[in-house]
């Protein structure tokens, strides 16, 4: 209606600041891209929601590659399932559709975004890192001058669906394990600010 995008329109009304958090994010332009950085406003992607009533995928690698601050979030109005963990596996998932496309009419090399995938690692560290600067928190890593908010999984409790080989499986095959396959009974302590919350 304007000739603008819905950034342009927010940062022209003063509301792109770095307290501002832009849910969902889909149809970005590169420009888009600069207003989001120069403003230090952040990104909330909600992956499973975007799937199901965007029809489009987010431009995950993109926003990580142009160092934009993006937080992962489950959007319980628009996903069934609240485990972040879950989301971190939305995620890789739904760049995993963007990279390689869905037609079966096209050919394999030109139906996806190739390029566009982003990792287990990227993923949990947009729930953790990303949602923490998205929110302006000192949360979501271990070290000075930041708060201990952390969880305890205990991979070899009963009924767990996470299979640990020691001698095979690198720390990195270890967080993908815990991410995918991890369920409530796998949580056995959590401590938000310090403070030990559950422990079973």
């Amino acid at each position: 209606m304007y000739g603008k995008t819905d950034a342009e329109i927010y940062r022209d009304f003063g509301l792109m600041t770095n307290k501002t958090i832009l849910a969902h994010s889909i149809f970005l332009t590169p420009a888009d891209h600069t207003i989001i950085k120069e403003t230090g406003a952040s990104i909330a992607h909600c992956p499973l929601s975007n799937m199901y009533f965007a029809n489009a995928a987010m431009q995950t690698r993109e926003i990580l590659d142009k160092d934009l601050k993006c937080g992962l979030g489950s959007d319980l109005a628009g996903a069934p399932i609240p485990s972040i963990f879950h989301t971190c596996l939305d995620a890789v998932n739904h760049s995993r559709v963007r990279e390689d496309g869905t037609s079966t009419y096209l050919a394999a090399d030109t139906r996806g975004e190739s390029g566009s995938r982003i990792s287990f690692l990227e993923s949990y560290w947009m729930a953790t890192v990303g949602g923490g600067q998205a929110i302006d928190a000192k949360v979501g890593l271990f070290q000075p001058g930041f708060e201990f908010d952390a969880l305890v999984v205990d991979t070899a409790v009963a009924d767990s669906n996470i299979f640990i080989i020691d001698e095979m499986d690198s720390a990195k095959d270890k967080l993908e394990k815990i991410i995918t396959l991890n369920n409530r009974q796998n949580i056995c302590k959590v401590w938000v600010k310090g403070r030990l919350l559950i422990e079973k």
